[in-house]
């Protein structure tokens, strides 16, 4: 039929067609890059404080310049002038300064309360042991915990909260022999500075039962924070060393694909100024003091690789002193030496998208790095005998570093007093 019209009427149809085209495509762009995603309203259980995750005023805008603008500052050696980054090239392996210790954590390790060495779980013969700086351990307690899947230590004291595989959640505290069954709706535990509270996400079964609530370490004492809706999966519960942060939130309004707001939600709903990372993958690091935030997140500039960022991270001061340390790899793979030293796990060759698929390329081999942040120096300390670093923890008093082996659980010792 439209081929039997006349040329004059085929011309504005066609013309028409093409236009109805331009505009469907330009709504089509804007609906899956710039559309601001509307966050749903729910009502909360009577008796508690409704409101979704707080919406954060506009942070900082981004630069004419793009990130180049974030990079003032820094000192010279970092030689950082262009968010271009060279492809990655394998480093040489160092003579060893690993000792394999005998113990099997399939678990996180913590930094030991006395000072020396650190806590950890043995899989192996399901005991807690703390493992001292000379690599002697010692048994936590006379008890036998067995298939524990992830361990989360408080601090100040010998505390924990165990999680097993059937989704069973238990607070013991190892110093008084108390035993208490968390909820199992309850995910994302972080202990508070003194090790008084935790911070954790309670999931409902409903949308308007799902908060984020700080309780006492037994669970007692509930008591809720923010209702989360249906945003728990955008929120990492995180309780700062400096104690005013207890969870990070990625619910902030929209600011591009390479550009993310992440709102720092208090334990008494304070309205922080958030946090804006040039990409997106976000995963904190706090320092010792919490002072600082060290991070990671994978943008389209970098090929989608995870890349470490620092910034100020007080309430008063986030996003002052923010600079790219230009390090391609995770922030959990980090530990903080002192407030100005970082250690890093480094994979040799890391892929382009590897901030997209983790599993798939953070396989090594690691190369442990001594970071300077003062200096901007970067010391290669050797390949990681284990092959792929799960966890760094440095020791209360500096002198060694512990590493957990993605692949066997076994725990690694890395000498730092000749550093």
């Amino acid at each position: 039929m439209f081929f039997s019209l006349p040329p004059r009427t085929k011309k504005i149809l066609l013309i028409l067609g093409f236009f109805a085209f331009i505009v469907a495509m330009g709504w089509l762009i804007y609906f899956l890059f710039f559309r601001v995603a509307p966050t749903p309203q729910v009502s909360a259980p009577a008796g508690v404080a409704t409101g979704q995750l707080p919406k954060a005023g506009a942070g900082q805008p981004k630069p004419s310049t793009g990130i180049i603008g974030y990079l003032q500052g820094l000192p010279s050696s970092l030689g950082l002038t262009t968010p271009s980054l060279p492809a990655p090239t394998p480093m040489p392996p160092l003579p060893s300064r690993f000792t394999n210790l005998s113990v099997t954590s399939n678990s996180s390790i913590s930094i030991d309360p006395s000072g020396s060495g650190v806590r950890a779980y043995n899989a192996a013969d399901g005991k807690f042991y703390s493992i001292s700086d000379n690599g002697s351990s010692i048994a936590i307690a006379p008890e036998t915990f067995l298939n524990v899947q992830n361990v989360i230590w408080g601090s100040g004291k010998n505390q924990a909260i165990l999680e097993f595989p059937d989704g069973v959640k238990v607070y013991e505290d190892f110093q008084t022999g108390k035993t208490v069954t968390l909820p199992k709706h309850w995910t994302d535990f972080s202990f508070s500075p003194q090790g008084t509270q935790i911070a954790a996400k309670s999931i409902g079964e409903d949308e308007t039962n799902r908060f984020l609530v700080i309780a006492n370490p037994d669970g007692t004492d509930p008591k809720p924070v923010e209702e989360l809706g249906s945003n728990q999966d955008r929120v990492k519960v995180s309780w700062s060393p400096n104690n005013q942060v207890i969870a990070f939130s990625n619910t902030a309004d929209a600011r591009g694909f390479d550009e993310t707001g992440i709102l720092l939600l208090g334990k008494n709903q304070e309205n922080f100024k958030q946090l804006v990372v040039q990409g997106q993958g976000f995963i904190p690091n706090w320092s010792p003091n919490g002072s600082q935030l060290l991070y990671s997140v994978w943008s389209s500039w970098n090929d989608y690789r995870p890349m470490l960022w620092v910034s100020d991270a007080a309430p008063d001061t986030i996003n002052n002193h923010r600079r790219m340390l230009k390090i391609a790899t995770w922030a959990d793979k980090c530990a903080w030496k002192s407030e100005d030293v970082l250690l890093c796990a480094i994979p040799g060759n890391i892929q382009a998208n590897s901030g997209l698929q983790r599993n798939l390329f953070d396989t090594g081999p690691d190369f442990i790095f001594k970071i300077d942040l003062r200096t901007g120096a970067q010391t290669n300390l050797g390949q990681f005998d284990g092959g792929v670093a799960r966890q760094i923890t440095v020791s209360q008093n500096g002198n060694s570093a512990y590493i957990v082996n993605t692949d066997t659980g076994f725990l690694s010792k890395l000498d730092l007093t000749s550093l």
